[in-house]
C-alpha cells in the first residue's frame, strides 16, 4: 500500500514538473530547473520521512516492550531477595497451591507489581528416608545422552510424584534446577522427564552433560545411589514464567540434613502411671556410624521416660526421669528407641507431649508427638474419670500449681441427689423418690437428733470408720445433717456422682462431707469458682442441688459463678451438693448422652471452665478423703491426701479437670 502510495506521488509530481515546463518560454526554462530541482528534492523528503516514521515506530514498540520485560524483570529479581532471605531462614510457607508471595517488608512499588508465584515441590520435609537420601540414582548417570534415571516417586506431594511437579515447572517455560552430590556444577532440565507416574523409572534429560560428572580427578560419571537434590521450592513471574524464574534447592547458608528425626503427630496411651511401650521415635542419618546425642523430654513434669533394656553402645542419663539422654552411634540410638517407655504421672490423664531433640556436631532437628493419655477407671466401667489437680492456687494471679494427680470416677447412681443425700429436717425430709421434700408431719418423728446419745457410741462400735452404719438407730436420717458415705474423721469427703438413668443437663453433681461421726466440732471456708450463675441452691424444691445449713453458703450464685462457703459444725456432719449443670449442647456427638467435658460455666470468659476448690479456713479437718483409682490402678477406693499446709507442696486447693474428663471403659494394663 506504501509503495502504491509513493508511485502516485512520483507520478503527480511528474506532470506537474510537464506541464509548467510547456507553460513557461524558452528563456524561462532554466529557471524553471531550480524549481524543478527543489520539488524533486520535496518528494524524495516525503519518500524519506515516510520511511523513517516507520522506522521509529517499529522501534519505539520494541523499545517499549524491551523496557516493560526489563524493567519487570528488575523487579522480579528485587522481590527475589526477599523470597531467598525467607528461604534461609526456614520462613518460606509450604502450600499445596501456586502462591503470589507477600512480604510486608517490601517497597510498596513491589507490592504492587505483578509479583512472584512461589510453588512448593518437596518444601520444608526430610530428603532422608531411613540411613539413606529418598531420591537417588538408580543407575550411573548417562553422560552420553545427557541423562539421569531415579524413582518417580522418590518424593509425593499431594497425589503427586516430584518428576510430575517438575514437568508441571518445565510446561510454563522454566528451566528447573536440581543438584547432583558430588558434582562441581548445577543442572537445569527444560526437557519433559519421561515416565513420571509412581511406581515407575523416570529418566531425565539436563541442558549441559558436565553436570553429570563428579568433582574428583577424573570426573567419571556420578554412581547409583547419588543423592539427587530436588527443587524444594520455584519462585516465577507470575504473569510470564519465561520472563523471570528461580530454583530454589538447599539455603545457602543451611548445613546439608546429615540428620533427621521422624515421630507421628499423635498417639494413645494408657494414663494412671501405666507403663507404655511407644515406639514412636526413629533417629535417620545419612552416615551409619554418626555420634549422635538425643535428648527426650515428657511436657508434664511428673511423667517418666525409660527403656525396656539399654543396647550396647548406648550411654544414657536420667532414666526414669521426664527427660533422658542418650548419646552413641545412630544405629544403637534408634534400636534403643524400639524399647521406649512412657508412664505418665499417677493418677494423671488428659494430653502430654514428648519432644525429641537430636544433635551431631553443629546439626540439630527437633520433633513432637502429643500423646492422648486415656483414662484408667479402676475395673470401674459404669461411669465418667475425671482428674482432680491437687495443689495451690494463686486466686490473685490465677494461677494453679500442680503437686499431685487424682484419677476420680462418678459415683453411678439412679436416685436424685437430695435423695442420696438423706436430709432430714423438723417437718419434712429428702428421702423420696423424687428427691423433693416429704411433708409429710409424721416423718419427722423418724428423724433422729443430732445430739441423740446413741451417736456418741459409734466410734465404739466402728473403730474404722466403716462407710456401712445401717445398724445404728435411726441412721441415716439425721437432723440437719446429710447421709454419710465413705467419711472419714477430720476429713473432707469428695466424690462426683451421675445420675446414668437420666440424661439430663443435670446428670453430674458434686458432693462434699465435713468430717464425721466423733466428738469434735469443726468449720471451713472455701471458694469454688466456675459454677452455674444464677443457680439458687437454698431452693429446697430443686432436687439436684441441697445446703445441709443455707445460712452457711451462697444461697444463689451471682454473675462471677463463685460459690463462698463457710459451714459450721458442732457434732458433725455438714455437707452440701452442687450441681455442675450442663449446656444444651452438652452430649456427646455419638451417644447422645450429656457428657461432663461439654461443661461450659466460664463467667470469668477466661477460656478455662474448670472448677476449682480453694481452701481459705479451716478447724478440725487436716486432709482430703477422695473418691479415686487406687495406686494400681485396679480398683476404686477412698484416698485421705493430707492438705499438707506450709510444706514445699500444699495440697490446699482442687482443680476439677472437667473439660478432660472421659467415659469409663475397659481399658486392659499392663505391668
Amino acid at each position: 500500500m506504501q509503495y502504491r502510495f509513493h508511485h502516485k506521488l512520483q507520478n503527480h509530481l511528474f506532470n506537474l514538473w510537464t506541464a509548467i515546463w510547456r507553460t513557461l518560454p524558452v528563456g524561462g526554462r532554466a529557471q524553471a530547473f531550480s524549481i524543478v530541482e527543489i520539488l524533486v528534492a520535496m518528494a524524495i523528503l516525503s519518500i524519506l520521512s515516510v520511511a523513517i516514521v516507520k522506522l521509529v515506530t517499529t522501534t519505539e514498540t520494541q523499545l517499549i516492550t524491551d523496557y516493560t520485560d526489563s524493567s519487570k524483570k528488575q523487579q522480579s529479581e528485587a522481590i527475589s531477595n526477599y523470597v531467598y532471605d525467607d528461604f534461609q531462614r526456614g520462613k518460606l510457607g509450604e502450600s499445596s497451591t501456586p502462591q503470589l508471595y507477600a512480604n510486608s517488608e517490601m517497597p510498596q512499588d513491589l507490592r504492587k507489581s505483578g509479583g512472584l508465584n512461589v510453588v512448593t515441590l518437596i518444601g520444608n520435609s526430610s530428603r532422608y528416608d531411613g540411613v539413606l537420601p529418598a531420591c537417588r540414582l538408580v543407575k550411573v548417570a548417562d553422560y552420553a545422552n545427557a541423562a539421569f534415571e531415579f524413582n518417580a516417586g522418590c518424593f509425593e506431594r499431594n497425589s503427586k510424584t516430584i518428576a510430575q511437579r517438575i514437568n508441571e515447572m518445565i510446561a510454563l517455560g522454566i528451566k528447573v534446577g536440581i543438584g547432583l552430590d558430588g558434582s562441581l556444577t548445577r543442572c537445569t532440565i527444560s526437557k519433559f522427564i519421561l515416565n513420571p507416574e509412581a511406581y515407575k523409572i523416570a529418566r531425565a534429560f539436563v541442558d549441559d552433560p558436565s553436570c553429570l560428572l563428579g568433582n574428583q580427578p577424573n570426573r567419571a560419571p556420578l554412581p547409583i545411589g547419588t543423592e539427587i537434590l530436588t527443587p524444594r521450592f520455584i519462585a516465577y513471574d507470575a504473569e510470564n514464567p519465561k520472563r523471570f524464574n528461580t530454583t530454589l534447592v538447599e539455603p545457602v547458608g543451611k548445613t546439608p540434613s546429615g540428620i533427621e528425626l521422624e515421630m507421628p503427630d499423635t498417639r494413645s496411651v494408657i494414663g494412671g502411671g501405666v507403663k507404655n511401650d511407644i515406639n514412636i521415635v526413629d533417629a535417620i542419618a545419612n552416615i551409619p556410624q554418626t555420634e549422635v546425642r538425643l535428648m527426650l523430654q515428657t511436657q508434664n513434669a511428673r511423667a517418666s521416660l525409660n527403656l525396656n533394656s539399654v543396647p550396647s553402645g548406648v550411654f544414657p542419663r536420667g532414666l526414669g526421669l521426664n527427660q533422658i539422654i542418650l548419646e552413641g552411634p545412630i544405629e544403637a540410638i534408634r534400636l534403643a528407641m524400639t524399647h521406649l517407655n512412657y508412664r505418665s504421672a499417677r493418677g494423671f490423664f488428659g494430653t502430654d507431649e514428648i519432644t525429641a531433640t537430636m544433635r551431631s556436631g553443629v546439626l540439630s532437628r527437633s520433633k513432637k508427638t502429643k500423646l492422648d493419655v486415656r483414662a484408667n477407671c479402676g475395673n470401674q466401667t459404669c461411669g465418667t474419670a475425671t482428674r482432680f489437680d491437687l495443689g495451690s492456687f494463686d486466686q490473685a494471679k490465677g494461677v494453679f500449681t500442680t503437686h499431685q494427680y487424682l484419677t476420680t470416677v462418678t459415683v453411678c447412681g439412679t436416685e436424685m441427689p437430695s435423695t442420696y443425700y438423706g436430709y432430714c429436717g423438723r417437718a419434712f425430709r429428702f428421702d423420696s423418690l423424687d428427691g423433693l421434700p416429704n411433708r409429710d408431719p409424721s416423718s419427722a418423728g423418724q428423724c433422729a437428733s443430732a445430739s441423740n446419745p446413741a451417736l456418741q457410741g459409734v466410734t465404739e462400735y466402728f473403730p474404722q470408720y466403716q462407710p456401712d452404719l445401717s445398724s445404728v438407730p435411726n441412721f441415716p436420717y439425721i437432723e440437719y445433717s446429710p447421709k454419710a458415705r465413705n467419711q472419714r474423721p477430720d476429713a473432707i469427703t469428695v466424690y462426683l456422682y451421675e445420675m446414668v438413668n437420666m440424661n439430663t443437663p443435670d446428670r453430674f453433681s458434686l458432693f462434699f462431707n465435713f468430717d464425721t461421726f466423733d466428738a469434735s466440732g469443726g468449720n471451713v471456708d472455701f471458694t469454688l469458682s466456675n459454677m452455674e450463675q444464677g443457680r439458687n441452691l437454698d431452693n429446697r424444691n430443686d432436687p439436684y442441688t441441697f445446703t445441709d445449713d443455707p445460712g452457711e453458703y451462697t444461697a444463689t450464685i451471682g454473675q462471677d459463678g463463685i460459690l463462698l462457703a463457710g459451714p459450721r459444725w458442732l457434732r458433725p456432719n455438714d455437707g452440701v451438693v452442687l450441681p455442675l449443670r450442663l449446656p444444651p449442647q452438652g452430649r456427646n456427638p455419638q451417644t447422645g448422652e450429656y457428657d461432663l467435658k461439654y461443661y461450659a460455666q466460664d463467667p470469668d470468659w477466661d477460656g478455662n471452665v474448670n472448677p476449682r476448690l480453694l481452701l481459705r479456713g479451716w478447724n478440725g479437718l487436716n486432709q482430703w478423703n477422695i473418691r479415686s483409682v487406687s495406686d494400681d490402678n485396679r480398683q476404686i477406693e477412698y484416698r485421705q491426701i493430707p492438705f499438707n499446709a506450709n510444706t514445699p507442696e500444699p495440697k490446699t486447693a482442687i482443680q476439677l479437670v472437667v473439660n478432660e474428663s472421659q467415659r469409663c471403659s475397659k481399658i486392659p494394663l499392663s505391668n
